[in-house]
């Protein structure tokens, strides 16, 4: 059966009618991050249903826990602030675990996926890491260093456009020189 994802883009309530969340300050900003790795090479199929994965694994968590907990706390107050999701990149199954370190390090939820090995990842791989829901300036701590996911087609597309663009450049350089000493 197929599924259907509708992405929306939530607003957060001016603070004088936002409902207040129990023990915290409307004034937040919460997230949750996902983190991917782009040594495999996944398929955009193939990273949305880990990333789906993620996310499912740290709402499921956060939804067990007391309703007294940090995690149901910052999951309610997630869902209040619109729910928001980035999906960001690392380099490899060693940068992912670092993240996830220090993720627990600071008590933050953090779960990775790792690939039951049917389609294109080796059985076992740590594919993703999802962390969060909580404080965006706590997420941060973690992955405020990290770069927007991006697939290798868009880095090959970008490097082709950089390439023009420097030819380009060595072209009109050429011009300006030869405009300014023509007997050369």
């Amino acid at each position: 059966a197929a599924a259907t994802v509708t992405a929306t883009t939530a607003t957060t309530a001016p603070a004088d009618t936002a409902p207040e969340i129990s023990g915290f300050s409307n004034e937040k900003q919460w997230k949750m991050a996902v983190v991917a790795r782009t040594d495999l090479a996944m398929s955009p199929g193939k990273l949305a249903a880990q990333v789906g994965h993620a996310v499912h694994e740290l709402v499921a968590e956060a939804l067990e826990a007391p309703k007294t907990s940090q995690f149901s706390r910052s999951y309610r107050a997630w869902e209040e602030d619109g729910s928001r999701i980035v999906v960001l990149q690392v380099g490899s199954e060693e940068d992912l675990i670092t993240l996830e370190r220090e993720a627990r390090r600071i008590q933050l939820l953090a779960r990775h996926i790792e690939d039951a090995g049917l389609t294109e990842v080796d059985s076992g791989s740590r594919t993703v890491l999802g962390i969060g829901p909580a404080d965006a300036a706590l997420v941060n701590r973690v992955t405020g260093h990290l770069s927007s996911y991006r697939s290798n087609a868009e880095d090959q597309n970008l490097r082709k456009k950089l390439a023009a663009a420097e030819e380009r450049i060595a072209e009109l350089e050429e011009k300006l020189a030869r405009s300014r000493h023509p007997d050369l």
